[in-house]
Parts: structure tokens; sequence; C-alpha cells
């Protein structure tokens, strides 16, 4: 695996990427890209993000999820496919600790199978205030 370090709102965001995943496994341009936008215009980003329960499609390696906590999301759910669930896993686990809200007793994120032509899945993840993929 392959590390990746990403600033989002003065947090450093650790990022294990998985090249045997393919374009799951890697850090997108346009991931980058919205991490990025969200450290220039942070009022933009705290109107999306702050205090809000946030729903990542498609998350691959998670990074904006995840950084939409640094910029103060509630609850983060990340959904991808089955296969890609792992890489997830991962780097839930190696950030989880930046963003440890003491009267918060729910985790901050999430990790969940989501196939968006399955109803099911879809029905599952309820009390969304923002959706986001890149």
């Amino acid at each position: 695996m392959l590390d990746r370090i990403v600033d989002a709102n003065h947090h450093q965001i650790s990022i294990a990427q998985d090249l045997s995943l393919s374009h799951a496994g890697t850090v997108w341009d346009g991931a980058l890209t919205m991490v990025y936008y969200w450290n220039k215009n942070p009022a933009i980003a705290e109107h999306l993000l702050k205090d809000k329960n946030v729903l990542e499609l498609g998350s691959g390696t998670g990074i904006v999820g995840l950084s939409s906590a640094a910029f103060g999301a509630k609850r983060v759910y990340l959904t991808d496919l089955p296969e890609y669930l792992h890489i997830l896993h991962v780097n839930k686990a190696k950030n989880e600790g930046l963003f440890h809200k003491p009267t918060h007793t729910e985790d901050t994120f999430e990790v969940r199978h989501l196939q968006w032509d399955n109803k099911n899945d879809i029905a599952e993840i309820t009390q969304i205030d923002t959706i986001i993929g890149s």
C-alpha cells in the first residue's frame, strides 16, 4: 500500500492507497480538487458540512468523506461496492482519532455497502443533509 497525506482544514489526513483495487484504490484528482476547494473556501465548506450528516457516494479511498469531518461533519457515511470496502475500513481506522468528539457517542464514520440501483441499500441510509462525490 502507498500512503498519501492530504491537508484538510489544518488536519493531516493519512490515506492508504491500494493499486490492486484499480480506480477505487487510489486518490483521484477530483477528490483532491474538492478538498483543495474546501480549504480555499472554508465558509462554503462549513455551510455544506458543519454539523451535517454526509453521504459520500463511491468513496474509493474515502479522502473526501474523511476530509468532510475535518470541516465539522457530524456523521459521514463512506460508501462503495463490497469489493472496495476494505480500503475504506483501513482509512477510517487510520484517521478516526483525528476527529474524536467527546460528547458524541456514535462513530463519526460509518463504512457501508451502497449500490446505487438497489432500493434496499438506499433505504437503509436516512437523515442525510449533504451528498458528496468526486
